[in-house]
């Protein structure tokens, strides 16, 4: 790895994983957090010896060589922000984000960022758990994950080579792309999966009593299923929205899934209910193969 000095600002479950690692991993490389709360830095350093922690922007990225934005999608323009005019200019600052959407990151950090002097090459690891926090935060989350790089029509060559060979540092098997692909794609594979296990959380089990029959006889099947649904609301409402352009169509494409399927029962066509799930079983294969 060719970075000397990583700043994570926001250092949550992916921001506090990525310094776990790079802890781990390189142990000569500066390391320095941004946190939002002023409270969180003592908290911080006493969990991450050996990371510096600031609750000042411009304390955090001077002198770094690069800066990942961990934070939610919403907080990186203001922080980018923070930081106009309170840089040395052409310090050969490179800026990658951990957001789980790319189009609208992109095309807003990418001029922002060029105005302080420095690049940005958006970042997307398909890593995390329904579990949110640095306390959550563990070394090894990225090994084996896919993670996309999503370069702008801007970006060199060499930016975006580092950033893929920073993420291969890790573990991680780095996946180029478009950011309007990257967000179709993960539409499919993520974002609708999320809204259907909240959805069937929300109509299966919100209102019921914690000592119900129905609690007391769920199974492992549910709590697979619905597993996701534990994330933090606030996040998953960012992403959504923010992706809402790629996500409604598979909405609809679930919801008519949905009524095909209750046309089938409703008129008792058992070959059509069988297919559907042949189907179904089809597609689960294609993760396990």
């Amino acid at each position: 790895m060719d970075f000397t000095s990583v700043t994570v600002a926001g250092p949550g479950l992916l921001g506090g994983s990525l310094l776990l690692a790079l802890r781990e991993r390189f142990p000569a490389v500066r390391l320095r957090a941004w946190c939002r709360r002023p409270e969180a830095v003592s908290e911080l350093e006493r969990r991450l010896p050996g990371v510096s922690a600031t609750h000042d922007p411009v304390l955090a990225v001077s002198g770094t060589d690069l800066l990942v934005l961990g934070m939610p999608i919403g907080g990186m323009v203001p922080f980018v922000n923070s930081l106009l005019g309170r840089l040395p200019q052409n310090s050969g600052l490179l800026v990658t984000d951990v957001g789980s959407v790319k189009g609208p990151v992109v095309a807003g950090l990418t001029p922002l960022v060029e105005s302080l002097g420095a690049v940005f090459v958006g970042s997307h690891p398909m890593a995390g758990s329904e579990k949110t926090g640095l306390e959550h935060a563990v070394a090894g989350l990225f090994e084996g994950c896919v993670t996309f790089v999503t370069p702008s029509e801007r970006t060199g060559e060499r930016d975006l080579g580092r950033i893929e060979a920073f993420w291969e540092c890790l573990g991680a098997t780095p996946c180029r792309t478009n950011p309007a692909v990257h967000d179709a794609a993960v539409a499919r594979v993520s974002h609708l999966p999320h809204a259907v296990a909240a959805l069937l959380a929300r109509t299966v089990l919100f209102g019921l009593a914690p000592d119900s029959l129905e609690i007391k006889g769920s199974g492992k099947g549910l709590r697979d299923t619905t597993r996701i649904a534990g994330s933090a609301p606030e996040m998953w409402a960012e992403i959504l929205l923010e992706n809402q352009a790629a996500l409604l169509p598979l909405l609809r494409e679930f919801q008519n899934a949905t009524g095909d399927l209750l046309s089938r029962l409703e008129t008792g066509d058992q070959k059509g209910v069988l297919a559907l799930l042949e189907e179904a079983r089809a597609g689960r294969a294609l993760l396990v193969s």
